[in-house]
């Protein structure tokens, strides 16, 4: 993540853990919730990996110190 280890740090690994495997562990309610924004199931599983990444860079820039 670039910032130091620690229990905030693992908190966030955590939490993105989850974010990344809801949608395998309840493909249903993402389909219900995601699909009649996309076209199909690849640009549904981009946007979501986009906005993993985005809000795992703004936990990290925001909320833990780097060094």
């Amino acid at each position: 993540l670039g910032c130091p280890a620690g229990p905030e740090a693992a908190a966030i690994v955590l939490c993105l853990i989850g974010l990344a495997a809801w949608p395998s562990a309840v493909p249903q309610l993402t389909r219900q919730i995601v699909r009649p924004q996309v076209r199909s199931v690849r640009e549904q599983d981009r946007v979501l990996r986009e906005q993993i990444v985005q809000f795992a860079t703004y936990l990290v820039r925001d909320r833990i110190p780097s060094g």
